[in-house]
């Protein structure tokens, strides 16, 4: 879609990684792997759930979701449940939880880092307080 786009827009239009953190809530399960109390800076709650980071491309006008991770609590004790210990540890699925268990400026990195192997490229990263010390890892 990118490359569709790029050609269709001025060359002086700046373009823009941009990463977003949103809750994904899941207040009615109980028993989803990796399920944790997380708290929505929008509402100003504790909710069950995950934060999820979305990483986009802009170019001021449109936006293009690139790549995503879930994220569970980095305390134990936020955690309503835990990892599977019958899972295989080969599987994507399983790289899946692991990445759920990281930092937020590990997999934000991680996010940009797997978009650039792509060959999708922007001009700018704009960094906001919640990634501290991101910019060092770029």
């Amino acid at each position: 879609m990118i490359r569709l786009l790029k050609p269709l827009t001025s060359k002086d239009r700046v373009t823009a990684f941009v990463i977003d953190d949103s809750v994904f809530s899941r207040n009615r399960s109980k028993s989803v792997e990796l399920l944790a109390k997380v708290f929505d800076h929008s509402t100003h709650q504790h909710l069950k759930g995950f934060q999820m980071l979305t990483l986009g491309w802009t170019d001021s006008f449109t936006f293009i979701p690139v790549d995503f991770a879930l994220l569970s609590s980095l305390k134990k004790e936020n955690r309503l449940q835990e990892i599977n210990t019958n899972i295989d540890k080969r599987t994507s699925g399983y790289k899946r939880r692991q990445e759920a268990l990281k930092s937020k400026p590990d997999v934000a990195s991680a996010l940009l880092d797997h978009t650039l192997e792509k060959g999708i490229v922007a001009d700018y990263v704009p960094m906001f307080s919640w990634i501290p010390g991101l910019h060092k890892r770029l």
